[in-house]
């Protein structure tokens, strides 16, 4: 029987008042004892708990009954002294005292017993109710503190728990759940609706009308985890929510782990968005991409792998591996080498490979293909491809414009040097031509002079076959001879003299020969054998050099600068300048305006002991910048069609540069005349294997073009 219904029967028997007290010894019910009605007000000393059974005897001992003392452990744990009166109450008082120690044993409490005191009377039953109220508050402590460790374990979960009633109010919760919902105090008494959003909410998915108490019921019964959101005022917030149902007393309480998922979600946001972009920027490379595991399973892909071959990227990576081997051996121009390949990456799957595929439709691609590995372990393959059809074809064309290029180059060099080459004949034309016509004068007087000498010769030999010879006319043949062979001797040597300056200038030009010259001496036979050339033209040409300037240099090449220099002037510098002068032509401003004809000035100085410097200036229409600039570019000219081949001044450049070991400056503008200086050594170095470089649009060397 239980001790409620052991009660009731006891109850049920009782024929006067009955009166209880909590442990303590505070009245908590009274029955029949209106005298006693104040006890209600404060716990019992001892002294009254005795006068209480004495006042309790005297009052039952009317009725001839006995005083029986009782323990109750009422609902909620609390215990309670009952006080009974009716010596007709043996037998229910047996069976509560029976069902009160069953009680008692279940809650692993052994009821005391004196067996020297006979348990029905006060004595017995006081006996009775102490020990049993020693025990009991002891084991009431301990589930106290008990209750108090399980609460501190479960505010330590660092997961919201909510215990729900079937109703959807909160029970009980744990700090987590607390702080998670922004709480501060308990969330007992809230309904579950008010922490938890319901499906139904904007922006929210779920299932149609659902409440809150809803969803955490059918995750109780199907043991599934919820994604839902939940209030945090003034917003909501993402989270997971389990549940599991739990019977206590006959009723039903559901509790609720709630696990905050916005980080989660983020990072699972993040993850998404960078696989995203990965997926993006493969599909936007131009190259193929495929991962595939030890077995062969792709991983991963972008459609431009497949494209490349030929075949469905949406259909091929899903077929097993077999199937996708065929598919691809039956686009390769040589299946046989590809299956060797195939073959090779199965047996050693640690293998790298970098090889040109031929596809059969004739399409050339690059293929690598290699292992990853994942902590040091072989799990997989990468493959690549990369179209190089478009490039290779390019390349040929390339590898044919460079060997057109190349041979136009050539062509260009020859004919460079084909012109170089008449250049110097021109030259040399230049020099035979002025040979002759300075040798004209000093041969024709000697011819003059010898036939004069013949003449007399003759008429002195008639004179004589006619005996008619005077001293007079003998003295008179002999003067005449003595005079011509003078003139005679004079001019066949002056002759000689241009014989032997041309003949060294020649030699000049025509070799490369090294040898120390006087520069002031040489300058005046260069421009004697230009002689015909500044005759016919109107300009004046002024020199001042030093004399005993000697250089240790190639006398040759110093002739063709200054040629091609002084006859560069003479082209370019006055067009359609009148014959005659109208200004004062002095030689000490060789950059102005001196007057026409015009004046070309060369001038020498010595800077030191290693270097000359050199300037051949005019006083003509001068330079634009673009013309400056592009000076010494091979075949530029300003004369084209008008006998300019625009080398002469390309020759100087490398002339001076290469074969002098100098340098050249222009100094020039529009009106303001031209002035090229030259800065030379005293000893020129050792003749380069390599013939003087073309120039560039800037005015410095390049290539390797022969003058």
């Amino acid at each position: 029987m239980s001790i409620k219904g052991a009660i009731k029967g006891l109850l049920a028997t009782l024929a006067s008042g009955c009166l209880a007290a909590a442990v303590g010894g505070i009245v908590v019910y009274a029955h029949g004892f209106s005298a006693l009605a104040s006890l209600r007000d404060g716990p019992l000393p001892p002294v009254q708990q005795t006068r209480l059974f004495a006042d309790l005897a005297a009052a039952l001992d009317g009725l001839g009954v006995i005083l029986a003392l009782l323990i109750v452990l009422v609902a909620g744990g609390s215990m309670a002294w009952v006080f009974l009166a009716g010596r007709f109450i043996a037998g229910p008082l047996a069976a509560l005292r029976q069902a009160l120690g069953d009680h008692a044993a279940s809650l692993g409490v052994h009821l005391p017993r004196e067996e020297a005191e006979d348990p029905w009377t006060p004595e017995g039953l006081g006996t009775t109710l102490r020990g049993l109220l020693e025990l009991v508050a002891s084991r009431e402590a301990d589930l106290v503190a008990s209750e108090a460790h399980l609460a501190a374990v479960i505010d330590a979960i660092p997961v919201g728990i909510l215990a729900v009633e079937s109703t959807g109010y909160i029970r009980s919760d744990n700090l987590a759940a607390r702080l998670l919902f922004g709480q501060t105090d308990p969330l007992v008494g809230k309904n579950l609706s008010a922490l938890i959003a319901p499906p139904v909410h904007p922006g929210i998915p779920g299932r149609g009308k659902d409440t809150a108490l809803d969803m955490v019921t059918r995750a109780a019964q199907t043991h599934e985890t919820l994604a839902v959101h939940c209030w945090r005022d003034p917003s909501l917030f993402p989270a997971d929510v389990t549940a599991r149902t739990v019977s206590r007393g006959g009723s039903l309480t559901t509790v609720v782990t709630v696990h905050e998922t916005t980080e989660r979600r983020r990072a699972e946001a993040e993850r998404a968005h960078h696989r995203a972009l990965v997926s993006a920027a493969l599909e936007a490379s131009t190259d193929g991409f495929l991962v595939v595991d030890l077995d062969g399973v792709v991983i991963s892909w972008n459609r431009r792998y497949y494209d490349l071959l030929g075949l469905d990227s949406d259909v091929v990576p899903r077929l097993p591996q077999a199937q996708r081997y065929e598919r691809v051996r039956a686009v390769m121009a040589d299946p046989d080498a590809f299956h060797a390949l195939y073959d090779r990456l199965v047996n050693d799957p640690a293998t790298t490979v970098v090889e040109t595929m031929h596809l059969a439709g004739g399409r050339r691609l690059d293929v690598f293909t290699g292992p990853f590995r994942v902590d040091g372990v072989v799990a997989g393959r990468l493959w690549t491809e990369r179209d190089i059809t478009e490039r290779e074809r390019v390349q040929a064309d390339m590898a044919r414009a460079k060997e057109e290029a190349e041979n136009a180059l050539a062509e260009l060099k020859e004919t460079q040097a084909h012109l170089v080459e008449a250049e110097k004949m021109a030259s040399l034309g230049q020099l035979v031509a002025g040979i002759a016509h300075e040798i004209n004068t000093p041969i024709g007087i000697a011819v003059t002079a010898a036939s004069h000498i013949a003449d007399e010769a003759r008429e002195l030999a008639v004179a004589v076959k006619a005996n008619l010879l005077r001293r007079s006319t003998f003295e008179s043949f002999l003067e005449t001879v003595h005079d011509s062979a003078t003139v005679l001797l004079s001019n066949v040597r002056r002759a000689a003299e241009l014989i032997q300056s041309f003949k060294q200038v020649a030699v000049d030009q025509t070799s490369d020969e090294r040898r120390l010259f006087d520069l002031a001496t040489y300058t005046q036979e260069v421009l004697l054998s230009l002689g015909p050339s500044l005759r016919k033209a109107p300009q004046r040409v002024e020199v001042d050099i030093p004399p005993d300037l000697m250089l240790d240099s190639y006398p040759g090449a110093m002739a063709r600068v200054l040629a091609n220099l002084v006859l560069n002037a003479l082209m370019h510098a006055f067009p359609g300048l009148p014959a005659a002068g109208t200004r004062d032509d002095t030689p000490d401003a060789p950059r102005e305006a001196v007057g026409f004809p015009g004046c070309l000035y060369l001038s020498a100085r010595s800077l030191d002991d290693e270097r000359v410097e050199m300037r051949v200036a005019d006083n003509g229409v001068g330079m634009t910048a673009e013309v400056r600039r592009r000076a010494f570019d091979p075949f530029f000219t300003t004369r084209r069609g008008q006998g300019g081949s625009g080398l002469g001044l390309h020759i100087v450049y490398n002339l001076v540069t290469r074969t002098l070991g100098g340098r050249i400056e222009i100094d020039s503008a529009p009106g303001q005349g031209t002035c090229f200086v030259l800065t030379l050594p005293r000893r020129a170095p050792e003749v380069p294997v390599a013939a003087p470089s073309q120039c560039d649009a800037s005015g410095t060397l390049g290539g390797d073009s022969t003058v």
